[in-house]
């Protein structure tokens, strides 16, 4: 890498924001979206392996 992120990183990082600022603002629904994004962090990692 040449000191720029990729489309990819950028969307991984916003939607980890948008996922962190509803955990805190909506608990109970922060949960449930806390993993689903685990979820498909997961499965984005053993995707890449294959």
């Amino acid at each position: 890498m040449n000191g720029q992120i990729g489309q990819r990183m950028a969307l991984v990082t916003l939607v980890g924001c948008g996922a962190a600022s509803v955990v805190f603002e909506y608990p109970s629904f922060g949960t449930a979206l806390a993993v689903g994004v685990a979820v498909a962090s997961l499965l984005h990692l053993l995707m890449r392996r294959l």
